[in-house]
């Protein structure tokens, strides 16, 4: 009878992960009650007096802090700006609504490609250690959150037990994205409006900057100790950010997880293929492209024009001329930093790209219509080990040399864990492996919620031993190079990058730590396209130019190798 009743909770859980997989039917959605106050954190910022609460592991926590006016109406497409005091105490005790955005599968309770969040979301919550004793300053953590700029939100990151475990202010902001965080028009960016910013989620990251500068102390922050840190998408905007005028004066050190110094011209962003010309013209010819009117466009309809496949695509990280120049991300973090030390740890995991191919029904067939089985295993390991290899290349060898070159001292790693249990009979370690996003729940110590309902079966018992000796490996280098005056992650044997002496610290763990030199050497660009020529694998010119597309897609994104061409080199001439 036990065995029946385990086998028929196996039975729905497997049906309920296989729903969340690939289907947009509604699913049940918890309401959270908020946390009762605690008078005993109340705070004094430069508006107002905010109330938070403690955590359950004693962290105090402040959640939904506007730290910018609200960007409604002509206030759209402009530069935050930092709110009005504030007369009574605010209780922070919820996130804030995310930012406007179209729902993924990730978001449970809601259909797949409904609009949520509102435009008033300019809010950060603060997570502070209960130890820092009076008159201490602590290290401070910001983070920037991934997303492809398009989706996620504060609620997503729960700081308290990095902040915990490491004794460090952690600061997660929200920001605008999509077309309200990234936009660039003649009638927005034009001659009778004068030259003004086309990357708004910048300008609010940049604020939300400077309302930690003028408030942490109050929380018992250093604020003249601030390391950035982001991932994915996040890790963009932080290269974004400290190539920025002014940033140099708060920020000395920063950690990017899985991202590419990256910008696009202002002419792809206004007319390239996911420009706001081509976007705005399904409004029809009977609306008029006024900045008045598009001020005043329903936020609905201007994620529905930007929206594919329930999917929004816009262009970031504009070369605008007033937030990113054309000279290059790099160039100009050289010039910030040319008399300010930087120090900056930059990283991507394994696998990144299997994030991606292992939800592609190119390469996966669906069990059940939704659990996604690899098609052609070598292949996938072909397809995964070229794009990978091009990715870290490409996204962190390559910028770590320009950086070397301009004298900013680099720590670079990668993520190996794959310890995932079997699914179904299905090997995740395969199909997942060390995927794009899997380092988030080390940072943060959220196995327990993290891609639900999918995390249950990337974090198991088994599996238990080996992720809780790495988290608290990757906790304790991140938050020493917080604590860093140096700017290196003390008390390890990481050791600085350099072109002459390539330094690559492996993060992992079985039964034991593997945390060490990495002991492999990334082939160029060329190199690659010499192996897959003759890779056994891949025996088909159609399969191998696949492969060359899937690198292609990935330089559109970090725009490091300039002579990516477009014609695949395997096809054969007649």
């Amino acid at each position: 009878m036990k065995n029946l009743i385990s086998l028929s909770l196996h039975v729905a859980y497997v049906l309920l992960v296989l729903q969340c997989l690939g289907c947009s039917d509604k699913l049940p959605s918890t309401i959270a009650q908020s946390p009762a106050p605690n008078y005993g954190t109340k705070t004094l910022t430069t508006q107002g007096e905010v109330v938070g609460f403690y955590m359950p592991n004693g962290t105090a926590a402040w959640r939904g802090i506007r730290y910018a006016q609200p960007p409604l109406n002509d206030r759209r497409w402009r530069s935050p700006i930092p709110p009005t005091a504030w007369p009574e105490p605010v209780m922070a005790l919820n996130h804030a609504p995310r930012c406007p955005q179209l729902a993924t599968r990730l978001d449970h309770g809601v259909e797949v490609g409904m609009p949520i969040g509102q435009e008033d979301c300019l809010f950060l919550d603060v997570y502070a250690p209960s130890d820092i004793s009076n008159g201490d300053k602590v290290p401070v953590m910001i983070w920037i959150h991934g997303g492809s700029n398009v989706w996620g939100g504060a609620d997503q990151y729960d700081g308290s037990k990095l902040a915990a475990n490491q004794k460090v202010i952690v600061v997660v902001p929200q920001y605008r994205l999509g077309p309200l965080g990234w936009f660039a028009h003649p009638t927005i960016q034009g001659k009778t409006t004068g030259a003004i910013a086309a990357n708004f989620a910048l300008l609010d990251q940049q604020l939300a900057l400077k309302w930690v500068v003028d408030n942490i102390s109050a929380f018992g922050g250093d604020p003249d100790n601030i390391t950035l840190f982001g991932e994915s998408a996040g890790a963009f905007n932080v290269f974004s950010l400290l190539s920025m005028p002014g940033s140099e004066k708060y920020v000395r050190k920063a950690i990017l997880q899985s991202g590419a110094p990256s910008t696009h011209s202002l002419d792809e962003a206004i007319h390239g293929e996911h420009g706001s010309v081509a976007a705005l013209a399904k409004l029809g010819s009977n609306h008029e492209l006024s900045a008045n009117n598009l001020r005043e466009l329903p936020v609905q309809a201007l994620l529905n024009v930007f929206s594919n496949n329930d999917k929004i695509n816009v262009v970031s990280q504009i070369a605008d001329g007033v937030t990113l120049s054309s000279d290059g991300v790099i160039g100009n973090i050289a010039q910030n930093y040319g008399t300010v030390p930087l120090s900056l740890i930059i990283g991507a995991n394994r696998d990144e790209t299997k994030f991606y191919t292992a939800f592609n029904d190119k390469f996966v067939w669906r069990l059940l219509g939704k659990l996604p089985i690899i098609r052609d295993s070598d292949f996938y390991e072909a397809l995964s080990e070229y794009t990978n290899n091009y990715w870290y290349q490409a996204a962190v060898l390559q910028t770590a040399q320009q950086l070397n070159d301009a004298d900013i001292k680099t720590y670079l790693y990668r993520f190996d864990w794959d310890n995932q249990p079997d699914f179904l009979g299905i090997e995740i370690s395969k199909l997942i492996g060390a995927a794009h996003t899997l380092e988030v729940p080390f940072i943060f110590d959220s196995f327990d919620n993290f891609l639900e309902p999918m995390g249950s079966m990337f974090f198991s018992e088994e599996n238990e031993q080996s992720r809780n000796l790495l988290k608290s490996e990757m906790q304790s280098l991140w938050g020493s190079f917080a604590y860093s005056t140096s700017g290196s992650p003390e008390g390890s044997q990481w050791q600085p990058h350099s072109t002459k002496e390539p330094f690559i610290l492996q993060l992992d763990a079985d039964q034991k730590l593997q945390v060490g030199r990495l002991n492999y050497k990334y082939p160029s660009f060329t190199e690659q396209i010499h192996e897959l020529r003759t890779d056994h694998r891949v025996p088909s010119e159609e399969k191998k130019c696949i492969i060359y597309e899937e690198m292609r897609t990935l330089h559109s994104m970090i725009q490091q190798n300039k002579q990516f061409s477009s014609k695949c080199p395997f096809i054969s001439e007649d």
